[in-house]
């Protein structure tokens, strides 16, 4: 039996021997695939009250119409206005701004930055920050701003005339590539609409419109139109080539850090661009613009090889700066606020865009 079995495993071995080829070649290759794309979301906000140091007086008129009256003119048994109905707020000249400096404040929820398949339930913080005097009061510094997202963003605004500054940032991560100066080209373009409402319950933000009452964009004492609202864009861009970080990674050579110099260079208020620090540049920048209904475009501009950049939408409330200003309404009454941000590669057609309202 045991010779029976070695004959038939001896006759298959010699079958195989016999059928191999008398010639081979074989070649194993081994390659890599990297992947990282571009994301967007909102990162930062800020409120301030512009330093506005003087007087208003007006009269208030049977017919309803008010005059305005020179500050130094005051009632007495021979004043000229004794008697009427005189009504003036006054921002005095201390350094607290004459007592407007906590009246307007802002609210925002925010959490940790996570990528778009990032399923994790992170923890929401609340926060509140009273506007700043002067200089604004901001969520974050540029350094921590790139690594929060921030959404429900309200500005309540109280003081007694129409002086608030405020800002929203865009931040933008390009895709992390090797290339050290050429690879992507992005056009870039910023959008800004807005809807005015009265308030008729408690006001929440994003898309939430209970409490609120949308108004006709015709009809008068809109919020936008009393405070003669004006928006103004920057956006400034960390490229590959130049300063501390030449390409995807950071300095020393790591990925998916949020290190950058896409910051901007601000003026005495803390929040308004004048330029862009070494390393980036600011390729855009947007005249002072009337805020719209509809949506319209404000700015727009193209950057070679961007590795971060930062879009920032300012806001200035400018009918304190006028020549007869006007108080603030008692009504409570706002504008749903809509940027539109798009980062767009010409050479395929695709973008990254963001809205937030």
């Amino acid at each position: 039996m045991k010779k029976t079995i070695y004959g038939v495993l001896g006759a298959a071995s010699l079958i195989m021997t016999m059928a191999a080829p008398a010639h081979a070649i074989s070649y194993r290759f081994k390659f890599k695939v990297t992947s990282s794309g571009p994301d967007m979301y909102a990162c930062n906000a800020g409120l301030m009250n512009q330093d506005i140091r003087k007087t208003i007086c007006y009269k208030e008129n049977n017919d309803g119409s008010k005059t305005p009256v020179d500050v130094n003119e005051t009632c007495s048994t021979t004043g000229t206005n004794c008697n009427s109905r005189l009504k003036c707020v006054s921002f005095g000249s201390s350094s607290s701004g004459g007592g407007s400096i906590y009246h307007s404040s802002f609210t925002s929820d925010y959490t940790d930055y996570k990528d778009h398949s990032d399923t994790t339930n992170l923890p929401v913080t609340k926060y509140r920050g009273d506007a700043g005097i002067g200089s604004v009061n901001s969520m974050f510094t540029d350094s921590v701003a790139f690594n929060k997202s921030i959404s429900n963003v309200l500005f309540d605004l109280n003081n007694e005339i129409y002086n608030a500054k405020y800002f929203i940032d865009i931040c933008f991560r390009a895709p992390q590539t090797n290339a050290t100066s050429n690879g992507f080209t992005f056009n870039h373009l910023t959008n800004v609409g807005s809807t005015d409402f009265l308030s008729i319950g408690e006001t929440h933000g994003d898309n939430d419109r209970t409490g609120i009452q949308m108004m006709s964009p015709t009809e008068g004492r809109r919020y936008t139109q009393l405070s003669g609202l004006k928006v103004q864009t920057f956006t400034v861009c960390d490229i590959k080539g130049s300063g501390a970080y030449t390409a995807g990674p950071n300095a020393s050579g790591v990925y998916n850090t949020s290190d950058n110099e896409a910051n901007f260079i601000v003026g005495s208020d803390g929040v308004t661009p004048t330029g862009a620090v070494a390393g980036s540049v600011l390729t855009a920048q947007s005249s002072l613009t009337p805020v719209p209904g509809a949506g319209q475009d404000v700015s727009s501009g193209s950057v070679a090889a961007p590795r971060f950049c930062k879009v920032r939408y300012v806001f200035t409330e400018t009918n304190a700066a006028s020549s007869l200003p006007m108080f603030r309404d008692w009504t409570r009454k706002g504008a749903e606020m809509c940027t539109y941000t798009e980062f767009n590669d010409p050479g395929n057609n695709s973008s990254a865009s963001v809205m937030s309202n």
